[in-house]
Order: structure tokens, then sequence, then C-alpha cells
């Protein structure tokens, strides 16, 4: 394997999200959510570490070595953009590329709620873009930031890991850095990220206590932060980032959500009806005096903060269950699709049958 070249040509060819390429095992690539094997020899230790060693920056080789796997953006003309993690495992290198798609996606081509966007249209305070991994949230956090950048006249900061999506000026000012290349990590960016006069911040990741502090006191302080993690639900968001907390500091955590989180939002994709792609399903849990109580007391949980967002409508919240059955009903998403989705498949049942779509 003399470069990554072939396999990145067939990952577009095949309309794919993402290359996997491992020692022992013939590439795979995902399309629309899916694994396919290309048709190519299992791939040899030696090949791969050459190409290995060939595409990360030659400045992360000694970050690879010490901790075992590092992340990079790759640009390759006439190909694109691709972000790459690169790993150690078992002796050997591997890589899985993620293809950024050209261009950021218009706002209202990624069918998310009207909740979103209006959260987008805050001034302050911190949201959180949150999915399993390969489930769009990069996507979608560039769009809304695009949202911005289109809307109004600011100072936006990203700090990212790495840079995927290229975000050039339009009504405000933009400026992009890459933790590993241009700050050594998350927390020292947002320590200096005061003196960059930011109106926005924007954060791939955060990574640790000193992080999510930063970021709680910035959305505080009056700017708008929009982070992402990878995490599955707004409940399982809002215990990670309590429980990142040492014990003794969780109940003044919690404050602090109370006080700064502005909304989560919460997406998985979904195979298309018409088998025309993939649509989000998605969960949106937007700050008020109720849902702010909630967040602050140790003593509410996953049920609470569910019920907060079923009855939320209003305010342009919802569940993901009542995003699957919207789903459903409108023949974007075939019933099989939204069960597997579903927490508890036979409650979705019932809740499909009773919004009169037809079981199967």
């Amino acid at each position: 394997m003399a470069d990554l070249t072939p396999y990145l040509e067939e990952l577009l060819t095949l309309r794919g999200s993402d290359l996997h390429l491992k020692v022992g095992a013939s590439p795979h690539v995902r399309v629309n959510g899916r694994l396919v094997a290309l048709d190519s020899p299992p791939l040899l230790a030696s090949d791969l570490e050459a190409v290995t060693l060939a595409v990360v920056p030659p400045h992360r080789h000694r970050d690879l070595t010490d901790s075992g796997d590092i992340d990079f953006a790759l640009g390759i003309a006439g190909l694109g953009r691709f972000r790459v993690h690169a790993l150690r495992q078992r002796g050997s290198y591997g890589l899985v590329v993620r293809h950024v798609p050209p261009g950021i996606p218009p706002w209202d081509e990624l069918g998310l709620p009207d909740g979103v966007r209006r959260l987008a249209e805050s001034t302050s305070g911190l949201i959180v873009l949150a999915s399993p991994s390969g489930s769009g949230k990069t996507t979608t956090a560039a769009s809304l930031l695009d949202y911005v950048n289109e809307t109004r006249t600011a100072s936006i900061a990203t700090i990212e890991q790495p840079i995927e999506f290229l975000h050039r000026d339009k009504h405000s000012i933009v400026s992009q850095r890459e933790v590993g290349s241009d700050t050594p990590s998350f927390a020292a960016a947002m320590a200096s990220v005061g003196r960059l006069d930011a109106d926005v911040i924007m954060l791939s990741d955060l990574p640790d206590v000193p992080t999510v502090e930063a970021a709680l006191s910035a959305a505080a302080t009056g700017r708008l932060v929009l982070a992402t993690m990878p995490t599955a639900t707004v409940a399982a968001t809002v215990a990670r980032l309590v429980e990142m907390f040492p014990l003794a500091r969780r109940l003044v955590a919690r404050q602090m959500l109370s006080l700064g989180l502005r909304g989560v939002v919460c997406q998985r994709l979904l195979e298309r009806a018409d088998g025309m792609g993939r649509t989000p399903a998605v969960e949106v849990l937007v700050s008020t005096p109720r849902s702010a109580e909630l967040l602050a007391s140790p003593d509410s949980g996953s049920a609470d903060l569910e019920r907060v967002m079923s009855e939320g409508h209003y305010y342009g919240m919802q569940t993901l269950d009542q995003s699957l059955i919207e789903l459903c009903r409108e023949g974007r998403v075939d019933v099989q699709e939204v069960l597997a989705a579903a927490s508890s498949p036979e409650e979705m049942r019932t809740s499909l049958f009773a919004s009169g779509v037809r079981l199967a």
C-alpha cells in the first residue's frame, strides 16, 4: 500500500463516511452507517506503518508514540479534507479516516427541529451538541456556527481537535485554533480566549474539568459557547458533565450548569425510508426555570428530564421518542428503524399505534 489515495477514492465513490484500515483485515468503508469490506487483500503491518507515518504531520509523530493515538486533519488536492485518527494496537498501526464534506451544509438542509435554530439565536450560554461517534454532531456544530456567522456581527473563536470544516468570514470574523498544533490543550486555549475578544466560542470537545469550568464561566459572562460531546442522550450528557467533577464539587457543578447551560441537543442518524441517506432523530433540552431547577438538584434523574422535555414543546423541547414517532408518521423513517432506535421498543410500538402508524 503505497499511499491512502486509492482507498480514499473508493471511499468517495461509494459515498462513504469513514475508511477503516487495520493490519490483517481488508479495508472497510462505512456507507449509510454500515461497514462494507472493499475488494482488497488484507493489509500488511509494514505497509500500514509506512502510510501512517507518511500522513501523520512530522510534529505529531512524538505525540503518536507517547499517547498511542492522535487526531489530525488531512487535505488532499482533488479529493478534499479528511479527519484522521491514527492509533497503535497490538504493536501495529491503524487508521480511521473520515471524509469531511466540502462546504458547510445549509441549516435548512440538516432536518433539525426549529427549537435547535432558536438555540442558535441565543447570545449567551452553553449549548452542548451531543451524539455517538458518526452521528453528525460535528456537521451540526459547523452548520450552527455558520448560521451565527451569517446572521450576526460577532467575533467567533473555535478550538478544535482537529479542524474539520473551514469557516470564512461572513458577517462575523472567525479564528480557528487546532489543539496539538496551535495550542497544547483545550484548557490552555480557553485560558486565553478572553484576550481574543470572542463573542462566540466553539469547542469540539469538553475533555476535562478546567475546560468545562472555563466554558461555563464564559457562558455566564455573556458569551455564547457551543461544544460537542460523544454522549447519546440529554440525560447522559448532563450526567457526564456532573460526574467529571470530584464528588465534593458536584453540587457546585450542578449549580454552574443550572446557571450557564442554555440547552442540550442530542441526535442520532437513521436510515431514510427511501434509501437516500440518513436523517436525524433529535432530542432537545432548553433552559427554563423548571429545567434549571432539575439541573441544580442532585435528587433529579433522567425520568425528570424526560418529563420536562416531553412537556416543553412551547420552548422547542422534545424527547427522542417524540422525534422518532414524528419521523415515522411523516414516512421519512420506517417502523423497524424506529423500533431499533427506541430505548423501549415495546413502549414505542404502543406509542406508534396510538399515533395512527400502521405496524406490520
